[in-house]
């Protein structure tokens, strides 16, 4: 599976800053495409980071978090990519996970900004997320395949008698 993400990497989120855009208004989150980003000065503060099973990018105000996951079998990787689709579509988590990771190398995808951190609230309910990350979703990989499979065999003996 993955690795925690380091703590050098989480104690970044303590590190974010507002930064407002002077040509659009309101918040610059030019890190989702910083190769259309209207503020020239904020396209240099952009870095990536890479660690052990991914990499983050981080600006001043925000953080893409990718984690590379493997999988034991098919049937873990659909299981994932359902959490993730269903994950990507709650709009009332502590931050956001892309629909789509940043590129095919990573599973998937974190976007974390100042907004989302500010609060200290917040700030704790994301770190406890990253924290319990792995182990949650190794229970869920587990449970979705006993439960898979106790269906596949209830159904296999319906047609098989």
């Amino acid at each position: 599976m993955i690795n925690m993400i380091p703590d050098d990497i989480l104690k970044r989120l303590t590190a974010l800053e507002s930064y407002p855009c002077r040509l659009r208004g309101g918040e610059a989150f030019c890190i989702i495409n910083p190769e259309d980003c209207s503020c020239g000065d904020f396209k240099d503060k952009i870095h990536t980071i890479p660690f052990d099973n991914g990499e983050v990018i981080a600006a001043p105000n925000s953080l893409l978090i990718s984690l590379k996951l493997s999988f034991k079998d098919e049937l873990e990787e659909f299981i994932f990519e359902r959490i993730s689709s269903h994950l990507a579509q709650q709009k009332s988590q502590p931050l956001s996970i892309l629909k789509r990771p940043v590129s095919d190398d990573y599973s998937i995808t974190f976007l974390v900004h100042y907004d989302q951190t500010r609060n200290e609230e917040n700030h704790e309910k994301i770190l406890s997320f990253f924290k319990d990350f792995q182990r949650n979703l190794a229970q869920t990989l587990v449970q979705g395949k006993m439960v898979i499979n106790k269906f596949l065999r209830s159904q296999g003996s319906i047609f098989f008698k």
